[in-house]
């Protein structure tokens, strides 16, 4: 056998923390699939599962922690502790939930009860 015939060892692939966080983030926020994630950035999957359950079982991997290793860009901080948390009430009602406050009989007028 020639060292042409052997297929060629691929290296281990590494991730730089602030590409592991940003994935982490963006999976977290929801609203992606796991693997349509992972594999949109050339990832396996179960690369980028096993960040997450890293991160769910010892906090690695978060945005958190880096900003305090990198220098923010335009000379302000935009990091999690700066911002101002507000609260906001969830005033959305289903139409349901009107029509249950505010029955009415066939002809649309409310029944008193």
């Amino acid at each position: 056998m020639t060292q042409n015939d052997t297929k060629p060892v691929r290296s281990r692939r590494r991730y730089r923390a602030q590409i592991k966080a940003e994935l982490l983030a963006e999976y977290l926020a929801g609203g992606v699939f796991l693997a349509s994630l992972a594999m949109g950035h050339d990832i396996n999957p179960n690369v980028l599962h096993r960040w997450v359950r890293e991160h769910e079982r010892y906090g690695r991997h978060s945005l958190d922690n880096l900003h305090e290793t990198i220098e923010p860009q335009g000379g302000r901080s935009t990091t999690p502790a700066n911002w101002i948390p507000i609260n906001i009430p969830n005033t959305a009602v289903s139409e349901r939930a009107l029509a249950m406050a505010n029955p009415r009989n066939h002809d649309g007028v409310s029944i008193s009860q």
